[in-house]
């Protein structure tokens, strides 16, 4: 088993614990098990450690897990594939077009903006950031 560390605030332990890991962890995990695997580790499960970060006991920690599945990983990477060929395509040559306007041809996980540094929720024309759309 792969087991990914987090430590947690109570508001992101309680979500956890009733919706199941967001999409950005539940890849995480399954990338690490992957590049385990591709260096000949074993690897059948993937969990999620959730640590209380601001309790005074471990009374409130909580292990989520699932079987581990490469098609998550390899979806992912394809992905990140994608994301470059696209990136290099729009952003080079004569018609190149600024980074941030690039950056408008992705789908984000809205949820993780927050911790973006290019995260600016008030400008929907991508001038100063991404609106995180």
């Amino acid at each position: 088993m792969v087991a990914d560390h987090k430590a947690m605030g109570r508001w992101s332990l309680d979500k956890l614990k009733t919706q199941g890991p967001s999409p950005t962890y539940r890849v995480q995990v399954h990338v690490y098990a992957y590049g385990m695997r591709l260096k000949g580790e074993a690897v059948d499960h993937v969990a999620l450690v959730a640590w209380p970060r601001e309790a005074s006991s471990l009374d409130d920690l909580y292990v989520w897990t699932e079987p581990y599945d490469p098609a998550i990983a390899r979806d992912a990477l394809a992905r990140v594939d994608r994301i470059a060929e696209t990136t290099e395509r729009l952003s080079t040559g004569e018609n190149a077009i600024p980074a941030l306007e690039v950056a408008s041809y992705f789908a984000v996980n809205s949820e993780s903006c927050r911790f973006c540094p290019w995260f600016a929720p008030g400008d929907p024309t991508m001038k100063r950031g991404c609106p995180g759309r």
